[in-house]
C-alpha cells in the first residue's frame, strides 16, 4: 500500500510540474513563440494567412505568423549569402524539401531566423 501511495505522489508531482511548465511557456513566450497560436496553425487543414507571399504556402505563412514573424518581412528574393547561411545550418537536402513545400519545424525556423534578420 505504501508503494502505491508513493507512485501516485510521484505521478502527481510530475503532473503538477508539467502544468506549471505549460503555464510558464504560455506566459513567457520563449523566442517570441505564442504556443496558443502555433498549435491551431499546425493542426489547421485549411490555414488562413493575412498575406500572400509569392514563395510560401499558406500553411508556411500561418506557421510564421504564429511564431511572431510577419510573412511580409520574409524576402521575396534570397541572396547568395542567405542561401549559404540556411544551407550551412539545415543542409542542402532539407532546404530543397522546404523549397518544395514542406513545413519547417519550429527549431528550424528559430535556427535560420538569423540568416534573414527577421
Amino acid at each position: 500500500m505504501e508503494i502505491i501511495k508513493k507512485i501516485f505522489m510521484v505521478i502527481g508531482i510530475i503532473f503538477t510540474i508539467l502544468i506549471l511548465l505549460i503555464g510558464v511557456i504560455i506566459i513567457i513566450k520563449p523566442y517570441g513563440i505564442d504556443i496558443t497560436k502555433i498549435i491551431p496553425a499546425i493542426l489547421n487543414k485549411t490555414p488562413i494567412s493575412s498575406y500572400d507571399h509569392p514563395y510560401l504556402t499558406t500553411q508556411q505563412e500561418s506557421i510564421l505568423e504564429s511564431v511572431g514573424i510577419n510573412p511580409e518581412d520574409v524576402p521575396t528574393q534570397i541572396t547568395p549569402q542567405q542561401q549559404e547561411c540556411t544551407t550551412s545550418i539545415l543542409g542542402a537536402e532539407r532546404i530543397n524539401k522546404i523549397m518544395a513545400g514542406e513545413i519547417p519545424t519550429l527549431i528550424e525556423i528559430i535556427q535560420i531566423k538569423s540568416c534573414f534578420d527577421l
